[in-house]
């Protein structure tokens, strides 16, 4: 049952991630792919969304 909760868990995360990303701008395309992988590289969730979020404003900055 945990870990089907647990996988139950990251699909409802991806349903949400995944459309939203398709539907926004590039710059949140990169921010995204950069979330995703500082998150399979570190490990941390909060290191991934910061990351992600000073990615993405980074490129609205600068126009993307």
């Amino acid at each position: 049952i945990e870990a089907f909760l647990k996988y139950m868990a990251t699909s409802v995360l991806i349903s949400i991630v995944v459309p939203t990303t398709m539907a926004g701008a590039p710059r949140i395309w990169l921010a995204v792919g950069a979330a995703v992988i500082a998150m399979t590289v570190t490990g941390s969730a909060l290191g991934a969304m910061l990351i992600g979020t000073a990615l993405a404003a980074f490129a609205r900055a600068f126009g993307l």
